[in-house]
């Protein structure tokens, strides 16, 4: 259930990194501007994709066996 549940994490993680890429890339060719802050609406968009690589590359690193975030949560020596 971990394997299926780490997979489907880091699928789904790459797909709407994807999408938010995609999502990037056209507010920046539109060159749509923050009327407040002054500056391209694509750099508000930006950490998107970059936030969801880094939460699929947690789950892949879970299904390599780097780490494991399911032993770590039933350790109670770890509770504080």
């Amino acid at each position: 259930m971990k394997f299926v549940i780490d997979l489907t994490g880091l699928v789904f993680s790459l797909y709407i990194a994807q999408t938010c890429y995609d999502v990037t890339l056209l507010v920046l060719k539109s060159g749509q501007v923050s009327p407040t802050l002054n500056v391209s609406t694509s750099w508000l968009y930006g950490p998107m994709p970059v936030g969801f690589v880094l939460l699929g590359l947690r789950y892949l690193l879970e299904l390599i066996g780097a780490t494991n975030r399911h032993a770590l949560a039933a350790d109670p020596a770890l509770h504080v």
